[in-house]
């Protein structure tokens, strides 16, 4: 396989650090834990003893529902953690497909 120019650096950055790495991916102490999920007919969160949901509207029940799936996450976050800082959350009942764009757009760069 040949590497792109692009990514040597990230490469060999890895390389380099792997072994002494201290920064675990999976953090086990989250601040909060938010549950949520769709359906074609509307959304569900709950946090705690706190719940939200909603129905989507018939413009929004023609959607993927993966895509429904990251609209009920975005719903969660809003309702139970939009003041929240600098801290580690977990958002679960979310399926792979959303995880994997949430971690491509929101998860920061690491600066080397």
């Amino acid at each position: 396989m040949i590497l792109p120019n692009s990514l040597r650096g990230d490469f060999n950055w890895w390389k380099d650090h792997i072994g002494i790495s201290v920064n675990p991916i999976i953090k086990n102490d989250y601040f909060i834990e938010i549950f949520s999920d769709a359906s074609l007919t509307g959304w569900g969160a709950v946090y705690g003893n706190k719940r939200a949901r909603g129905f989507w509207k018939r413009e929004e029940c023609i959607f993927h529902i993966n895509y429904l799936e990251l609209l009920a996450s975005f719903f969660a976050l809003k309702c139970f953690a939009n003041d929240l800082m600098d801290c580690s959350l977990l958002l679960s009942g979310v399926n792979p497909e959303i995880c994997g764009f949430l971690l491509r757009t929101l998860t920061p760069k690491i600066i080397h």
